[in-house]
């Protein structure tokens, strides 16, 4: 995840900066980088060098999400969606 190693050395926070688990069209199992924000959360995606932002529980990279990093304790996931 070099995309969460550069944010980390730039100073962003690792608490909003989760991996995520979705899965793919192709039902492929597949790690984003979630970045949570005051103005909403993306997704960045070594798959397309855009970054997305996440609505609801779906992502508008034709895949949805699986499980993510939780929060509050990073060495835990949550089966939620990406909210």
């Amino acid at each position: 995840m070099s995309k969460r190693h550069e944010l980390l050395r730039r100073g962003w926070p690792a608490r909003v900066l989760l991996l995520s688990e979705v899965v793919m069209r192709s039902g492929e199992h597949h790690l984003v980088l979630l970045v949570r924000t005051s103005s909403g959360d993306f997704v960045l995606d070594n798959l397309t060098p855009r970054v997305k932002r996440v609505v609801a529980d779906a992502l508008s990279l034709g895949s949805r999400a699986k499980r993510r990093q939780c929060r509050a304790v990073g060495h835990r996931w949550t089966r939620r969606g990406m909210r």
